[in-house]
């Protein structure tokens, strides 16, 4: 038979050589930039790396055994004079070590737009978004996550408006509290 060769990231998967570049790509065991200091990290030691690095990380809220909860709030006032323009609003742990949540707010380089993407570390699930500081004035998306792989920081051009969910800046204004903040309550569906 063909030879085989063991991924080089230790998932355990052994392959042809054309395969396993094409499975490199792709492994669930890829090491990723941490969206906090870009350091390189398994997605199974992000957990540990977190705690180790003392980043923040909001503790999940588990409403149900299909549902994880967490909110927070976006200061989109001060978001808006960031120079960089990138603003890592909310992480959460799901239902493994290695299963965390990451939702990235960001702004628009060359319009007046916000894209808010969310980004998985070990499997994709639907994600519920909601701004607002009241049940009448609030926004709700749903949306997919993205491989963690996929992740950017900065601001995004317009062309890259694919990549996640794009609405106008100023609709997130609207939904401000008086201290230039909004709530928002990211909701990870099993």
């Amino acid at each position: 038979g063909a030879l085989q060769w063991s991924c080089k990231h230790g998932c355990g998967l052994k392959c042809s050589g054309a395969q396993l570049a094409a499975h490199h790509v792709v492994c669930p065991a890829r090491p990723m930039k941490c969206p906090i200091c870009l350091d390189l990290v398994a997605p199974s030691n992000l957990l540990q790396h977190f705690n180790d690095k003392g980043h923040e990380m909001t503790n999940t809220g588990k409403l149900s055994d299909d549902v994880c909860q967490v909110s927070g709030r976006w200061n989109y006032k001060g978001y808006c004079r960031q120079a960089k323009g990138s603003s890592l609003a909310v992480c959460l742990q799901g239902w493994g070590a290695d299963d965390l949540f990451f939702l990235r707010i960001r702004h628009c380089e060359d319009q007046p737009s916000v894209m808010i993407t969310a980004f998985h570390g070990r499997s994709p699930h639907h994600c519920r978004v909601t701004f607002g500081n009241s049940t009448e004035t609030c926004m709700t998306f749903r949306i997919a996550s993205r491989p963690w792989h996929e992740y950017q920081s900065g601001r995004f051009k317009a062309a890259e408006s694919g990549t996640g969910l794009t609405f106008c800046a100023d609709s997130a204004g609207l939904l401000c509290g008086s201290d230039g903040e909004v709530k928002l309550s990211l909701e990870v569906l099993r």
